[in-house]
């Protein structure tokens, strides 16, 4: 990650062949860039797997067998996740995250449903950590041990939800129904009652919600000890915060019997300063006026809305009228790409690689928080 002095980096297997020999591929290409860079192994601290999974009994037996192969050529702990989400090439597609390590003193934590990354520098404290919770086919069971994970793992580290910066959630069959309410709109509930009032003041994190086809429950973050004198939200010009959205754009049901659906609790972005460089966390966006989607069926005019509101919500004027003096002219430094239909993929990549050059960019297949988004972006900004 660009903010800790290290990197995340993307790759897609060369070779056709099993699923074995396509994450073989991709781990050796990471082995080149460790040695085109210089980069000792023990610096990486995350591996995410995206994965084309068709069913169940594939996905039991993948799961262990390429996270044993992802994480035994690293000679240090690492949080490792198995995602089924369909890469744009390929069975598989990797994602690693490393660190400048001469600066972090990294200290690994586990609890039974997952773990975490305690970094420490001097007085600076920051934690990456994810937890996977599969026991049940309700997400109302998996969601709330997986918020329970959390708040133990960050209670490992002297911190709380208040902590968390950006928040990654990937639910399984995320637009489906348990027992009449929407899975997603489940997730919002449970998560609003965690939260409970740990954001007032300092804005909720920035955040990415998409649907995967296996896997329960699978939440990543990122906190950093006392982020409210860090970090500051940012709002985007041309849509409503996700946390203020009416009742219009909700479900009509919410997972508890006496309360209205409740909002997702996310920004569209958070500003974090960090050892004298900043960052924008840009949370998934989809092509919306307000709240309400724009373009409905046309994915490539709702690929260009979304490029154009980075463009108007990452300039220098639009921070400084959120009250952020940016430290330098800023720079992507990574772009993931959620889609939903797979016959759009070819589409998107072109509108990418026509505006973000030299770019690591990550796309996979995905359902979206609604029927009518078709695509969504996520970008980070290195000032």
């Amino acid at each position: 990650m660009k903010i800790l002095g290290g990197n995340q980096v993307v790759f897609y297997p060369l070779k056709s062949g099993s699923y074995e020999i396509q994450l073989a591929d991709c781990l050796e290409q990471l082995e080149e860039y460790m040695d085109e860079f210089q980069i000792y192994p023990g610096s990486f601290v995350r591996h995410n797997l995206f994965v084309k999974i068709t069913d169940w009994v594939m996905f039991s037996k993948l799961k262990p067998k390429l996270e044993h192969m992802a994480k035994r050529r690293f000679p240090l702990p690492m949080l490792i996740n198995f995602i089924a989400a369909a890469p744009v090439h390929g069975l598989i597609a990797l994602e690693s995250t490393h660190v400048q390590s001469t600066q972090w003193n990294c200290l690994f934590k586990e609890e039974p449903y997952g773990a975490c990354q305690h970094m420490k520098q001097g007085k600076t404290e920051v934690v990456m950590g994810s937890v996977k919770v599969n026991n049940s086919a309700e997400i109302f069971k998996n969601t709330e041990k997986a918020f329970e994970t959390i708040d133990l793992l960050l209670s490992k580290c002297g911190m709380g939800f208040q902590h968390i910066v950006k928040q990654w959630n990937y639910m399984e069959r995320m637009l489906e129904e348990d027992l009449g309410l929407q899975r997603y709109q489940i997730f919002n509930d449970l998560r609003t009652r965690f939260y409970d009032d740990d954001f007032v003041g300092i804005g909720y994190p920035a955040s990415t919600e998409i649907g995967t086809t296996h896997g329960g429950v699978i939440i990543e973050f990122f906190a950093v000890k006392n982020r409210e004198k860090l970090t500051r939200p940012v709002d985007n010009p041309l849509q409503r915060a996700p946390h203020e959205y009416s009742a219009e754009v909700l479900p009509e049901k919410g997972a508890f019997s006496k309360a209205l659906p409740t909002t997702p609790k996310v920004e569209r972005a958070q500003y974090l300063t960090l050892n004298k460089l900043a960052m924008v966390f840009v949370s998934s966006t989809a092509a919306l006026v307000g709240e309400r989607v724009i373009s409905v069926g046309n994915v490539k005019e709702q690929t260009d809305y979304i490029i154009e509101i980075f463009k108007k919500m990452l300039t220098v004027q639009h921070l400084k009228n959120s009250g952020i003096e940016p430290m330098s002219p800023g720079r992507h430094s990574l772009l993931k790409a959620y889609v939903k239909q797979a016959a759009d993929f070819e589409k998107v990549e072109q509108i990418i690689v026509s505006n973000f050059s030299n770019l690591p960019v990550l796309m996979i297949q995905a359902d979206l928080p609604r029927k009518e988004m078709l695509v969504e972006l996520e970008t980070e900004m290195l000032f």
